[in-house]
């Protein structure tokens, strides 16, 4: 078996409380789980931290992420603190509009980075579309600019793919600074409607997912990589968990082949 761990977001059950989500991603096998909050669509942190941990660990779940997308900077700390309490590794969110600055943006967020840098856990800008951190030169810029490891980047292959760039590219000059990599399909049906999640699990879309396994291998990325799609929360949960448990067997399957340890086992 291949060395990966794999986790995956609570919003992909996004309509269904906390307790339900959790008790779906452990029922594929998964341990390790990215928490989705996000106002006025899945705020999963909503009841508080001791109730959030009390879930996590009834259902033998250790939070990897916490994903904040849209909160203003200024909450950004608080955030952290709850990730910190929570034992979570990193927070992820996007960057700023494109007319900002790659230094500039790296002003606004250098208060939220030095609390990171106190409370032992990372910062991870997401490379996504119609932002100023959306390619691998400004992913590369921002992390030059900043040399702190409690910045790093939640690289989005589906958003590098819409560019016509490539992750295995960008997982090879971003290395140890990747500190999220999702595992995240790309066709037709998402171009048409991002909320459409027929071609967003792994091994449904376009993207060639081997490269990318076999760059992050190169890197000695140690991090669960992460089981995402945009839309599933309008799935009843069962039909949400049997597209996750195939996701999870194609990712086992590429991770394997990509491994040079299990093809000369």
């Amino acid at each position: 078996m291949s060395t990966f761990r794999f986790s995956a977001s609570t919003v992909l059950y996004g309509r269904q409380p906390l307790e339900r989500a959790c008790a779906e991603l452990a029922s594929v096998g998964l341990r390790h789980v990215d928490l989705w909050h996000v106002e006025n669509w899945c705020e999963h942190l909503s009841d508080g931290v001791p109730a959030v941990r009390h879930t996590l660990h009834r259902h033998g779940l250790q939070l990897d992420t916490l994903s904040v997308f849209n909160w203003p900077l200024a909450r950004l700390p608080a955030l952290l603190d709850q990730l910190a309490e929570l034992n979570g590794r990193a927070l992820i969110t996007a960057s700023a509009k494109p007319d900002v600055t790659v230094s500039c943006y790296l002003e606004l967020i250098d208060p939220v980075i030095r609390h990171a840098e106190s409370l032992g856990v990372t910062l991870a800008i997401e490379n996504h579309g119609a932002t100023v951190i959306d390619s691998i030169e400004s992913m590369q810029n921002m992390l030059r600019l900043e040399p702190s490891q409690a910045l790093g980047v939640a690289l989005s292959p589906i958003h590098l793919f819409n560019r016509n760039e490539s992750t295995a590219e960008a997982i090879d000059v971003l290395g140890q600074r990747i500190a999220l990599c999702y595992a995240w399909d790309w066709g037709a049906k998402g171009l048409a409607n991002w909320k459409d999640p027929a071609q967003q699990f792994i091994g449904t879309g376009n993207i060639d997912h081997g490269p990318i396994f076999e760059a992050l291998h190169a890197a000695r990325y140690a991090h669960p990589v992460q089981l995402f799609a945009h839309g599933p929360e309008d799935w009843p949960p069962e039909k949400t968990t049997a597209h996750l448990r195939r996701a999870l067997a194609v990712a086992h399957r590429l991770a394997d082949t990509s491994d040079p340890c299990t093809e000369s086992a």
